[in-house]
C-alpha cells in the first residue's frame, strides 16, 4: 500500500510539472504572435511611408 501511494504521489507531481510546462509553452506562443502581429501592422506604414517619400 505504501509503493502505490509513492506512486501515485509522483504520479501527481509529474502531472503538476507537465501542465506548468505547457502553460509557459502556450504563453510563448502567444507572445511570438503578438510580436509578429506588431512587426506586421508596422510594416505596411513602413512600406506606405517609403513610397510617399519618393
Amino acid at each position: 500500500m505504501k509503493t502505490f501511494s509513492v506512486l501515485v504521489a509522483v504520479a501527481v507531481a509529474l502531472i503538476c510539472i507537465c501542465i506548468q510546462q505547457s502553460s509557459a509553452t502556450f504563453a510563448e506562443i502567444r507572445e511570438l504572435q503578438e510580436l509578429q502581429e506588431a512587426v506586421n501592422n508596422d510594416s505596411p506604414a513602413a512600406e506606405h511611408q517609403e513610397v510617399s517619400a519618393d
